[in-house]
């Protein structure tokens, strides 16, 4: 889906089942009752463990861990010290036992899966991958029967969604926090105080919600318009206590409405009203509904005003009463609001033309005739007075010429009939331009003006709302807080050791018995090694049992109490190799250090005779603390604690290195210059002039002499470097 231009990923919620009676507890009761009997069985006199609220506590949340060992073992001792009336409980539950007591439970997980599937309009062939959450999916026989109920239905069947091919259940989360994570998260996505993730939802309202629309005398308050809209009042007439006891009962969503994850669900309603409104928003709860039990039904209430007097001002105009319409919206939150009211009123009118105008256009038209026929007469009158003119003129003119006297007639007739056509064109053009005037003028269709008023939104759902809290409150809130995030940490911590404690058993255990079982036994005695096994069985013996759900500081204790017994052993075993390797290469660098002293007396003239007998002296305290531990070492059994390790040589050689490698990049000093005897003047000026001739010979040399001490000084360095990378790379703490 797209999200402000981006997009996000997104699922969408198709069906919903569930049995709000069933759950993990459930499963703890039955446990709980078959712990109970077996100690019922154990007391004498009749009594019953039930009857003690303080023991039935604690065998309870013996009876939950119980629960979680046989999930994955077939059997588990149960040892509960002074249980009832100083009495110790003993005994072994099977997972057999476990199965028959919830006999009658296991079935009823298969329900919500139909519920589920029949509010989607799916089938479990239809199915591609299955999820299971919570901690109670890992008992087996409910996983089982999850797993029949599902390939009864025709989940992996052919022509289904899996393609034919062998189906599992999917156990990829952890069951213990993906509901609360998941909800978390989800609500931190509609939350504007958060920036996480978008993810997309689409869910499905569950129960189907209606609205009742009730006659108020407008803004007096929820409880007054909804009393008196259904009881009306004494002191008005009959068709106004009927208006007043007008209401109207109305469905808004349906079970299954989708409810997108960003805008909701929304519905408008629309009707006929003069009156202002009160409104409640409930759910619809009918016979055999699973709505739980002591939770309101009413999601909202509102006071819908501005509508009387809107419908008074319209009534004035000789309109009729408005039409409202009201925008509800579910939101993705599930919060149901009235966001929009809004009242509209059509109004539908006919222009007219005033009388004036039509007896004008009427005078217009008859002028506009009379001119064009006086001049059609005039035009003609003046063709035969031309006709005349021009007989007479002929006549006159014929007597001189008679052949010219026709042809100028009819030149002058074409002239008029040329004429007499122009006139009517231009009546023709006068009476079709009349007749548009007369068309624009005539009146158009029914015209609607559409009056509008948005009406007053009142919630009135204090009821739902929560008062300011006080200072006591908002500190013991934060309290309260404060010791969940404790709770959690402390959590977090203990199964941290708890995990840390059996990673540690279980290398302990690999170790003595196999990877370094043959070094193990050359530095240990077969007492010393049962006692570490043993001690191992016992803390994992312990964990399981007494210490499931232990504190981090005991389970912490437990570790260093294998630690101090296992520790030991296996640095004996580590020790017995390491250790005379190390103190082999020491005495290896001793002895080639000892001879690069003797060296340097001839090489190295910058090293002063003191400096090389404190080096001398370091090397001669190293080997005699080597002698006076090996020969401590020597009279111990290789079972006992040695007296040194490996990792002490490695400290007492860096020093010495330190102070060998600081000497050795001591350069040779400078060699001193000859002095001459001073030379008189004339000798002067040649010596000046041969100087500067051979300025760039002594130049050349000088530096060939700088570069031959330098490369003598990088020689005497390599060498000496390789000696130590030679002597010194056996620092024993660094290969432990």
């Amino acid at each position: 889906m797209a999200d402000k231009g981006k997009n996000v990923s997104a699922f969408e919620v198709l069906g919903k089942g569930w049995d709000e009676g069933l759950g993990g507890y459930t499963f703890d009761l039955a446990m709980t009752e078959i712990l109970a009997d077996k100690f019922n069985r154990q007391l004498s006199g009749g009594d019953d463990v039930r009857g003690n609220s303080k023991s039935m506590a604690k065998l309870r949340e013996h009876a939950r861990k119980v629960k979680e060992i046989l999930s994955a073992n077939a059997e588990i001792p149960v040892n509960i010290e002074g249980l009832h009336n100083d009495i110790d409980f003993r005994s072994h539950v099977t997972r057999a036992e476990f199965e028959q007591a919830t006999r009658d439970i296991v079935p009823r997980v298969s329900q919500p899966i139909l519920d589920a599937l029949q509010m989607a309009g799916m089938n479990a062939s239809q199915i591609h991958e299955i999820e299971l959450i919570g901690g109670s999916v890992r008992i087996p026989a409910v996983k089982a029967a999850i797993e029949k109920q599902l390939k009864e239905l025709g989940w992996g069947s052919s022509g289904g969604g899996f393609w034919n091919r062998d189906v599992t259940l999917g156990q990829h989360l952890n069951g213990d926090e993906a509901c609360a994570l998941g909800t978390a998260f989800r609500a931190a996505n509609l939350s504007t105080a958060f920036r996480v993730r978008k993810v997309g939802l689409t869910e499905k309202s569950v129960y189907p919600i209606n609205a009742t629309l009730v006659a108020s005398e407008g803004g007096a308050g929820a409880s007054k318009g909804l009393l008196g809209g259904l009881f009306g009042s004494k002191d008005k007439g009959a068709k106004a206590q009927e208006e007043a006891a007008w209401s109207k009962t109305t469905s808004l969503f349906k079970a299954a409405t989708p409810v997108d994850g960003r805008h909701g669900a929304k519905k408008t309603l629309a009707l006929t009203r003069d009156h202002d409104l009160f409104i409640k928003v409930f759910y619809d709860v009918g016979e055999g509904s699973r709505f739980p039990a002591g939770v309101d039904q009413v999601l909202g209430t509102y006071n819908v005003t501005g509508v009387a007097g809107f419908a008074k001002e319209m009534a004035d105009k000789g309109l009729d009463a408005p039409k409202i319409s009201l925008t509800f919206r579910l939101q993705p939150s599930g919060v149901m609001v009235l966001e929009r009211a809004e009242a509209t009123v059509e109004e539908v009118t006919m222009p007219k033309e005033s009388p004036a105008e039509d007896e004008e256009a009427a005078a217009d038209a008859s002028d506009k005739a009379a001119d064009a026929e006086a001049g059609a007469a005039g035009a003609e009158a003046k063709t035969d007075g031309a006709a005349d003119e021009a007989g007479k003129e002929g006549q006159e003119s014929g007597q001189e010429n008679g052949e010219s006297a026709d042809g100028k007639d009819d030149v002058e007739a074409a002239k008029a009939a040329e004429e007499e056509e122009k006139a009517a064109e231009a009546a023709k053009a006068s009476e079709k331009k009349e007749k548009k005037k007369k068309k624009k003028k005539q009146p158009s269709g029914p015209k609607t003006t559409v009056h509008r008023r948005s009406l007053t939104v009142e919630a009135t759902n204090l009821f739902m709302e929560y008062p300011p809290m006080t200072e006591a409150q908002l500190k013991a809130s934060k309290a309260k807080l404060d010791a969940i995030d404790a709770a959690d940490a402390a959590r977090q911590r203990r199964e941290a050791a708890q995990n840390q404690l059996e990673e540690y058993i279980l290398s302990v255990r690999h170790l003595v018995n196999d990877e370094m079982a043959e070094k193990v036994a050359k530095v240990s005695t077969e007492e010393q090694r049962d006692e570490v096994i043993s001690t191992a069985n016992a803390a994992e013996e312990w964990l399981y049992e007494e210490g499931f759900g232990a504190e981090a500081g005991v389970l912490d204790g437990k570790r260093k109490e294998l630690a101090d017994l296992a520790k030991p052993l296996l640095e004996r075993a580590l020790e017995h190799e390491g250790r005379p390797k190390a103190v082999k290469k020491a005495r290896t660098y001793i002895e080639e250090k000892t001879q690069l002293m003797d060296t340097w007396s001839a090489t190295k003239p910058q090293v002063t005779e003191d400096e090389r007998k404190d080096v001398l002296k370091k090397l001669g305290d190293l080997e005699e603390w080597l002698n006076g531990v090996e020969e401590k070492q020597s009279k111990l059994e290789v079972h006992e604690k040695p007296a040194f390790h490996s990792s002490e040589i490695g400290p007492r050689l860096q020093s010495i290195r330190s102070l060998v490698s600081r000497l050795n990049k001591r350069p040779k000093p400078a060699p001193e210059k000859p002095v001459e005897p001073e030379k008189p003047a004339e000798e002067a000026s040649e010596a000046k002039d041969a100087a500067s001739g051979d300025s760039d010979e002594a130049t050349t040399a000088g530096e060939a002499e700088a570069e031959g001490a330098a490369g003598e000084a990088r020689e005497t360095e390599g060498e000496d470097g390789a000696e130590e990378a030679k002597s010194g790379d056996g620092a024993p703490a660094d290969e432990l």
